[in-house]
């Protein structure tokens, strides 16, 4: 399986990472794909900077970010979606419950769902531990 990861650089207790694309057998610091980015965080403020073409890319063909990577993609704006511009979210009240709907463009819709529905089973979840401050259920509809 490709993998998105960091790769660990720099000195003792001065780290300097790379985001590499490699196979998940490769050692941490072992040969990689391709080098798409690097992530300074000893430096202030934290450096990095990342190649969100080829980023898109990978995760396009498959590349499995790791939990870290993850979240440096989204922090440096490589987006969940390809055309964020149409994605809408409306929320409609209801007697008895409260219902989001999320709204994205057909070619978008099996990345905000994910692999056996599990960004939208985070979302859903996400909503409805907010929801536990509203008197009313909270449901997520993503159309």
């Amino acid at each position: 399986m490709v993998k998105i990861r960091l790769k660990r650089m720099g000195m003792k207790k001065k780290p300097f990472y790379r985001l590499v694309v490699t196979d998940s057998r490769n050692p941490r610091d072992g040969r990689f794909i391709e080098e798409i980015g690097y992530y300074n965080p000893v430096s202030e403020p934290v450096e990095m900077k990342i190649n969100d073409e080829r980023a898109k890319y990978w995760l396009g063909v498959g590349a499995q970010p790791t939990d870290t990577v993850r979240a440096l993609l989204k922090k440096g704006g490589v987006a969940l979606v390809d055309k964020p511009e149409a994605v809408d979210v409306r929320e409609v009240e209801n007697e008895d419950s409260i219902v989001i709907e999320l709204r994205v463009d057909p070619d978008d819709m099996g990345k905000v769902i994910g692999k056996q529905g599990r960004i939208a089973k985070a979302i859903r979840t996400v909503v409805k531990a907010a929801s536990v401050k509203a008197d009313k259920p909270v449901f997520v509809e993503i159309v």
